[in-house]
């Protein structure tokens, strides 16, 4: 895909994500993936994100839906100082109303200035995506109880990061930082084989009738080494994942396959020399 336009690798993307969550929360690990590269090119230690109180407790409820608990403090974090260890996120207009602002922008003669944020999810049907259903269930309630946002915000004040986080192993796709045992965790909540199910056999490569590749043998020179993406992405990445084809797999921005290649290659070297690291109960 090195030889299609950039334009062209993002539509075909998304066009192959299957459901409209998949494609929003990757659209906004882009965009922050971009902030962050943009700041520390031009030298900015701080970022100013315009959510509002409203999109804050949006958000606060549709992460904790999608699995992202563990780093929901540094997702809506007021001034997010800890993810990138050189550029502070920080949200001054986290006590603003949408509607505060939209008043604003109308009396003061500049919302023909405001371009309307645009997504896969805009102007679409509530169940569309888990963020859309959210912003409609949040915005429905804050009509008959005004004091909904307010609340849901005091509580998004009230969130730290756990004193355990690691910071340094990351998500290779939203960069938050990966909860340990996420693996293991899954593997007791989810069904990956059936018991006494007969594995099929694929004609062709490993037939069992044909042999491998087709009876000519395999080459192990010519084999491509595949990395597991699971290991190198959080929760609600790893859920994401599987709305993902081979053909969205190969198309993910440059700086996910860096951070895997950067995470694999710690890994491989670790292994290396984990026989010669003198532990602190050593003597």
């Amino acid at each position: 895909n090195s030889d299609k336009p950039l334009a062209n690798q993002l539509k075909q993307l998304f066009s192959s994500i299957k459901k409209t969550t998949a494609k929003e929360d990757l659209l906004w690990n882009i965009k922050m993936a971009m902030l962050v590269h943009v700041a520390r090119r031009e030298g900015c230690m701080y970022i100013f994100m315009a959510d509002s109180a409203t999109r804050q407790a949006i958000k606060m409820i549709s992460m904790t839906s999608k699995g992202r608990g563990y780093s929901l403090p540094l997702d809506i974090g007021v001034d997010n100082q800890q993810s990138f260890p050189d550029v502070c996120i920080m949200r001054p207009m986290k006590d603003m109303l949408s509607k505060e602002i939209g008043f604003y922008n109308y009396f003061f003669k500049i919302d023909k200035f405001v371009l309307s944020p645009f997504n896969f999810g805009t102007m679409m049907a509530g169940k569309t995506s888990i963020d859309r259903l959210t912003e409609e269930f949040i915005v429905g309630i804050e009509r008959e109880f005004p004091s909904t946002v307010s609340t849901i915000c005091r509580t998004v004040l009230k969130l730290s990061p756990s004193a355990d986080m690691d910071l340094k192993r990351t998500c290779a796709m939203c960069l938050m930082p990966i909860e340990a045992g996420i693996a293991e965790w899954r593997r007791h909540i989810t069904v990956t084989e059936v018991k006494d199910a007969e594995k099929p056999t694929i004609e062709g490569c490993c037939s069992k009738d044909t042999g491998c590749c087709g009876g000519s043998g395999c080459d192990s020179e010519e084999k491509v080494p595949k990395v597991d993406l699971n290991q190198f992405l959080c929760y609600s990445c790893q859920v994401n994942l599987k709305d993902y084809n081979a053909e969205s797999i190969e198309s993910l921005p440059t700086y996910v396959n860096e951070s895997i290649y950067n995470q694999s290659r710690e890994n491989r070297l670790l292994d290396q020399i984990k026989d010669f690291l003198i532990e602190d109960n050593d003597e």
